[in-house]
């Protein structure tokens, strides 16, 4: 299954919100619990701070996938219904 989040619409580039907001819950959520479990692991105590900054990685790759649809050739998008 694709999670389409930039596609083509009457010839110009559409952005599919809807999908672009739950793909960067998920990411930050992943992300951010995966990096505070892992500090919580190799340190013993459990960090606020690092929750923070793997959000911040997950809300990144989910902008970074967003840019990169927007620079991607009209020609070579999924159209959008």
């Amino acid at each position: 299954m694709k999670v389409i989040i930039v596609g083509q619409k009457n010839g110009k580039h559409k952005v599919n919100w809807l999908n672009y907001f739950i793909l960067t819950f998920c990411c930050a959520l992943v992300e951010g619990l995966g990096v505070s479990v892992v500090f919580y692991f190799l340190s013993g105590r459990w960090s606020h701070s690092a929750a923070f900054y793997g959000i911040l990685i997950g809300v990144g790759t989910a902008a970074v996938g967003l840019i990169r649809g927007l620079m991607t050739p009209i020609e070579k998008l999924q159209p959008l219904t």
